[in-house]
């Protein structure tokens, strides 16, 4: 039972992401700031390793 919340909450983490590029208009080639680049690379990073590896090390 573990495992599987954090597999949701990696599908959290990544959906944030992919919200928050499209959000910050990055994938319309518009400028973004390096604030939401890097909160939405972090959130899909986050997500990524937690669906792979089921945890995040800090």
């Amino acid at each position: 039972m573990q495992l599987y919340k954090k597999l949701v909450l990696g599908w959290i983490f990544l959906g944030i992401g992919i919200v928050l590029v499209f959000l910050s208009g990055g994938v319309i080639l518009q400028p973004t700031s390096l604030w939401n680049f890097i909160v939405a690379f972090t959130a899909l990073a986050a997500g990524y390793k937690l669906l792979n590896e089921g945890r995040i090390n800090f």
